[in-house]
């Protein structure tokens, strides 16, 4: 817009009204903005999506406990990825009853206490 509005300056010419040309602009920001946000937006998986994933995964060996192990946290805590991907061991505290997980928000730098059943 300025680049137009300078060289309509430098060959002497009036500036030109860039109202319209704004309002087209902004239209097209707003309208492609929306579309990448419900791109992005995922849906939360539900128990029965949940049950299909658990069923999959032998829990037979570390492994698989330990798959099915993330999949249940992320769950319970709708956790993302990558705050799974985050998590670290020292953060699990054994209780009387049952294990306590320090989840750190990544966002905002909050520490919540997830309590996580054994």
């Amino acid at each position: 817009m300025s680049a137009v509005a300078s060289w309509h300056l430098e060959q002497g010419h009036p500036k030109p009204n860039m109202r319209g040309a704004r309002a087209v602009l902004n239209a097209c920001k707003d309208r492609l903005a929306e579309e990448k946000a419900q791109a992005r937006q995922a849906t939360a998986a539900q128990p029965p999506q949940i049950r299909a994933m658990l069923a999959g995964v032998g829990r037979s060996t570390l492994a698989g406990k330990r798959n099915a192990a993330l999949v249940l946290l992320g769950f319970a805590t709708a956790a993302r990825v990558s705050e799974l991907v985050a998590l670290d061991v020292a953060a699990v505290v054994e209780t009387e009853h049952g294990s306590v997980l320090m989840l750190c928000a990544l966002a905002d730098d909050e520490t919540t206490n997830a309590a996580a059943a054994k």
